[in-house]
């Protein structure tokens, strides 16, 4: 039988430790348990560090760094240089995932090995984590480098992109904004990007992304 797809989730984390607990555990819940979650705190102040450290999972692995001063960009960047996965899947510290959410994105990936990136759609919560919208438009797939240029398609927290190309992309600059369309662009600029399709009913996407200032949220 071979040996399941190891899947480094990256997560930067600061002063959100209520929230990173709910993000964390939408992590360990995934169908697809072959995960390593990194958390990169930057610069918390409060019980961020003691959040992890009680999940008491080994596929956790939390480090500290002084805040950078870049709103969690230059953290994300440390998390995807420490990942050892074969995929690399964006976790902001207030969003969360759907169980099956990696799992359908890896049989996704395996229909067409050529893919770099895997999307699904969102919905959006509040700070309670209740459904208040959900992302509107098509995801497209394939060659999409032009049709990304004018703007973004796809949310962090719904990406997964394959570890193998960040030698040629390299890290979204720490100190420049748009970091996720930037990093998006890198990628369908080499490769092809597919999205798992489900349908909208309610459960029907696997992200969850909490909106406005609290953040946003992915599910399938």
């Amino acid at each position: 039988m071979p040996t399941a797809a190891l899947v480094s989730v990256v997560v930067p984390a600061f002063n959100q430790a209520d929230y990173l607990s709910q993000a964390l555990r939408s992590a360990l819940a995934q169908a697809h348990e072959a995960l390593e979650i990194i958390v990169v705190d930057d610069g918390s102040t409060d019980h961020t560090r003691e959040v992890c450290a009680s999940l008491n999972d080994p596929r956790i692995r939390y480090h500290y760094q002084a805040n950078d001063g870049t709103k969690g960009i230059g953290a994300r960047n440390q998390a995807m240089l420490l990942a050892r996965g074969e995929w690399i899947a964006l976790l902001d510290q207030d969003d969360l995932w759907a169980p099956t959410k990696i799992e359908k994105q890896l049989a996704r990936a395996a229909q067409q090995p050529d893919a770099g990136a895997v999307f699904c759609r969102v919905r959006f919560i509040d700070g309670e984590g209740r459904v208040i919208g959900e992302q509107q438009g098509p995801l497209p797939q394939g060659d999409v480098f032009h049709a990304m240029l004018p703007a973004n398609r796809y949310h962090a927290v719904s990406g997964i992109f394959r570890r193998s190309l960040l030698p040629q992309i390299g890290m979204p600059h720490a100190h420049v904004g748009l970091a996720d369309h930037a990093l998006w662009l890198a990628v369908s600029r080499r490769a092809p990007v597919v999205v798992v399709h489900e349908g909208r009913h309610f459960g029907g996407e696997i992200a969850a992304q909490r909106d406005g200032l609290i953040g946003h949220g992915a599910s399938l």
